[in-house]
């Protein structure tokens, strides 16, 4: 340990934030660790020590048992610490407590495994699982001991499919643990309430939470849009500016305020304030719609057509929920993308629309909330089998496109089971659909020739244009190889 440098150590912290994608690379990394911060800042420290602390353990088991994982140890690790971003109810300390013993818990399996490896002289790597095997475990463990109510949890999923009634029954249900947990969960009643157009009820509970949480700005929020529901425009104004002093970049409380002009004919002012929301959350039809009818008011046609035409496609789309920061995050992720290999960055771009017009087609069938954690699923599947697991064919394209349409059917059949039961769902889909296709090519008859498109072990760390280079090259020397033994067939016939 004395001889480590810091730098050495840096580098393998972000590897493991690239490996989350199936990549190594410093600049990807660091886009990925980047765009954590500005999604939930609370949970993306947690990933960084998870990650540091793995990487220092891995280090150690080098030098002492001969360990080599650290890449792998490290990204279950990041992913280890960023998962309680879905649980905001549990108190930092206690997310802090439970990562730091999970990391133990996770590098004993890791290594548990790489020791399984050397005893049957064959690789055994389940990529994310055994960080799925210690979160679902923590969670079981804290539901046990009552550290966790997983009622608020089943509360925030059915809200999520719009099942107002159902998430208002769990919500009553809960046991908080604390004065932050008691907030979310008020809050979580209320606009249930809110949404069953019970407006002086969630009045009651939006209340109830800001009195366990006096900086809860989304309460504050939920305030201001039920007093408008009622008319009350003058409580409601108040309380979405409070909303708005509390966090400046809370679009749903600009968006009430604009609604609030609306309500009272003041279309100069709705007009700069819509727009204003919209530089918050690009995506929010409403703010679309507010502009459209101010369009209108000022006899502007070519602008309310455009408005419009903004407010069909993002009604349509029903992603409004995405933030400027959600959205800088995924922008940072492409460009770190970009940088590391083009090839990787088209399959990305290609598979993430494909992904998001069959959630869109899906839904139709199954309805079920919109959730980035399953274009995640898409990105890394498709990334890990576009040139780093298989070699791109147009055989492997079509079976990338199978393999995105079963990690879609997946998602939608398993979120509300596993939600259910308040556990993440997270990478499982990916995880078990690189496994499969990897098992599937290595084990399927000769006959096929499914193995001959498997990239070798050691090359898969490689960039894939790195990749592609080398087998080229080696196509080269094999016909070169053919040219010289005709040569010297002909030679010794003559």
């Amino acid at each position: 340990m004395r001889g480590i440098k810091i730098e050495y150590v840096v580098r393998l912290v972000l590897y493991s934030y690239s490996q989350l994608f199936f990549c190594t690379d410093v600049r990807l990394g660091f886009c990925v660790l980047l765009g954590m911060f500005l999604y939930s800042p609370q949970s993306a420290l947690l990933a960084l020590v998870a990650a540091l602390l793995a990487i220092l353990l891995s280090i150690v088991l080098h030098a002492t048992k001969g360990f080599y994982g650290s890449n792998v140890l490290g990204s279950n690790a990041v992913l280890l610490g960023y998962v309680w971003v879905l649980y905001p109810e549990l108190p930092f300390i206690l997310k802090l407590i439970i990562t730091l013993g999970g990391i133990c818990f996770l590098v004993a399996i890791i290594f548990s495994l790489f020791q399984l490896s050397i005893y049957l002289k064959k690789n055994i790597n389940l990529f994310a699982i055994p960080c799925l095997i210690v979160t679902w475990s923590i969670i079981a463990v804290l539901y046990v001991t009552h550290l966790y109510d997983i009622n608020q949890y089943r509360g925030w999923s059915y809200f999520k499919n719009k099942n107002y009634s159902m998430s208002e029954e769990y919500f009553l249900i809960t046991k908080p643990l604390d004065s932050v947990a008691k907030a979310i969960t008020y809050n979580g009643l209320g606009w249930s309430l809110y949404h069953q157009e019970r407006y002086l009820e969630a009045i009651d509970y939006f209340n109830k939470s800001v009195e366990k949480k006096t900086s809860f700005s989304d309460s504050y929020d939920g305030l201001g849009w039920s007093y408008f529901k009622i008319l009350d425009l003058d409580s409601s104004r108040r309380y979405l500016q409070k909303a708005l002093d509390l966090n400046p970049f809370l679009s749903d409380a600009q968006l009430g305020l604009a609604w609030n002009y609306i309500e009272n004919k003041d279309f100069d002012n709705a007009h700069p304030a819509f727009l204003k929301s919209l530089l918050m959350s690009p995506l929010h039809f409403s703010a679309y719609d507010g502009l459209r009818q101010t369009s209108e008011m000022n006899n502007n046609k070519s602008m309310e057509l455009f408005y419009s035409l903004l407010y069909s496609i993002t009604h349509f789309l029903d992603v409004h929920s995405l933030n400027i920061f959600q959205m800088s995050a995924w922008l940072l992720l492409f460009f770190g993308l970009a940088l590391y290999s083009i090839s990787s960055f088209l399959m990305a771009m290609t598979s993430l629309s494909l992904s998001f017009i069959l959630s869109l087609c899906f839904n139709v069938l199954v309805p079920h909330h919109f959730d980035t954690a399953s274009l995640y699923n898409a990105l890394a599947i498709s990334i890990a089998l576009g040139g780093h697991y298989l070699i791109v064919t147009k055989f492997t394209i079509v079976w990338i496109v199978l393999v995105l349409v079963l990690n879609t059917l997946m998602w939608g059949f398993l979120q509300r089971v596993f939600d259910m039961h308040g556990l993440p769902l997270f990478i499982l889909p990916s995880n078990l659909l690189l496994m499969g296709s990897l098992f599937i090519f290595e084990k399927s008859p000769s006959v096929f020739g499914l193995k001959k498109l498997l990239v070798p072990a050691p090359l898969r760390d490689l960039k894939v244009e790195h990749i592609r280079l080398w087998y080229e090259r080696r196509e080269t020397a094999h016909q070169c190889w053919d040219l010289i033994e005709s040569y010297q067939g002909k030679q010794t016939l003559s």
